[in-house]
């Protein structure tokens, strides 16, 4: 799907949900295809509009490296500090 066509034909209207293949981008991309996917996502809806989140169920065998950088690039998993976070504890930073 064209999701720039989605988002300029529907986007004042609709909020997508989603968006992030789990046949094949999730089960076959590399972890920095998969940075990259988000971050153009991320780009495309800077406005909102759009929860970002795999497609669907995501599939046995998903390398695990694979969801972690979606959800590092999408910044609600900061592995650093060990877990998830949300986008308050991320705006204030790493307690102490």
């Amino acid at each position: 799907m064209d999701l720039a066509g989605l988002k300029r034909d529907f986007g004042d209207r609709l909020t997508f949900c989603g968006t992030m293949c789990v046949q094949t981008l999730l089960t076959e991309g590399t972890p920095d295809l998969i940075r990259r996917e988000v971050e153009a996502r991320l780009e495309l809806f800077r406005d909102g509009g759009l929860i970002l989140g795999p497609t669907n169920t995501i599939e046995i065998g998903t390398p695990i490296e694979n969801i972690l950088a979606m959800y590092e690039a999408a910044g609600s998993l900061d592995c650093r500090r060990g877990g998830w976070q949300s986008s308050a504890e991320s705006e204030a930073g790493p307690s102490q």
